[in-house]
């Protein structure tokens, strides 16, 4: 899949668990250290996705992109743990990219404002710095 993913294909499996189990069992058989030929040390964190057809799709593509989008979720979670494929996966993925998009838009039209407010010394009334606050001003917010 690539540099550091790869994919499995399980057939034939008579319940979601079955692969939850399998998950876990290369995930712990991933903990172990590997030693190179120079003798250095490597530990792997893994991190699973998983896509369940024909109950998440029928595309060979789109399922590997659902187990893709769940492999993402897991990484955020933290190494050391898989995520099953949910439609809410898909609808999180595409509002970070509608938002995305959104926020480039808006820098290329000049829509965020700085405001600078002074942070005050207490002590002696003394500006002793300034806090930066940046406002998002769409114009389908005016």
């Amino acid at each position: 899949m690539g540099g550091d993913e790869f994919a499995v294909l399980l057939e034939r499996m008579p319940e979601p668990q079955v692969a939850a189990g399998i998950a876990h069992a290369l995930i712990e058989s991933l903990k172990d250290v590997f030693v190179l030929a120079g003798g250095q040390d490597v530990y792997i964190g893994t991190s699973i996705g998983i896509c369940i057809f024909p109950d998440d799709s029928l595309s060979v593509d789109q399922i590997i992109r659902n187990a893709d989008a769940a492999l993402y979720q897991a990484k955020g979670d933290g190494r050391g743990g898989f995520r099953f494929y949910t439609e809410a996966l898909t609808a999180a993925a595409n509002a970070r990219v509608e938002m995305e998009s959104a926020l480039r838009r808006g820098l290329k039209r000049g829509e965020f404002v700085v405001h600078y407010q002074p942070l005050v010394a207490m002590a002696d009334c003394r500006i002793a710095g300034v806090e930066a606050l940046v406002r998002w001003r769409p114009p389908e917010a005016n």
